[in-house]
């Protein structure tokens, strides 16, 4: 059995070319893509817009808890001059409360030599 080649290199030629109109684009063809392209481009959108959203509620709640912390420190710096107004107050009074009793002991001591003080027990 001998195989004729010229038959064969027809059939050959016959479907490469066959096969060369199959796989040429069609309008349906475009069409699909173009679809496949737009539905794309509205996920991308979609997408897009979510993301805008959430960015637009962070911006929202960021401000929201700025203005809160502001508030907060501003409260707490109120809190903090309080505070050293009190202790200036109170080293204050130590302080005159200290002289105070030194003065009245050493008047006591000038006054009454002969007793001595002493801490009650």
């Amino acid at each position: 059995m001998m195989i004729d080649w010229k038959i064969l290199f027809g059939a050959g030629v016959t479907v490469l070319l066959l096969s060369g109109c199959a796989t040429k684009p069609t309008i349906a063809d475009a069409m699909r893509d173009h679809a496949g392209s737009s539905q794309a481009r509205a996920d991308l959108k979609k997408s897009l817009a979510k993301s805008w959203e959430q960015g637009q509620k962070l911006v929202i709640t960021g401000e929201a808890r700025v203005k809160s912390g502001e508030s907060r420190i501003e409260s707490a710096e109120k809190q903090i001059e309080k505070g050293k107004k009190e202790i200036e107050k109170g080293n204050q009074e130590i302080s005159g409360g200290t002289k105070a009793m030194r003065d009245s002991e050493s008047r006591f001591r000038a006054a009454f030599p002969d007793e001595t003080l002493e801490m009650p027990k």
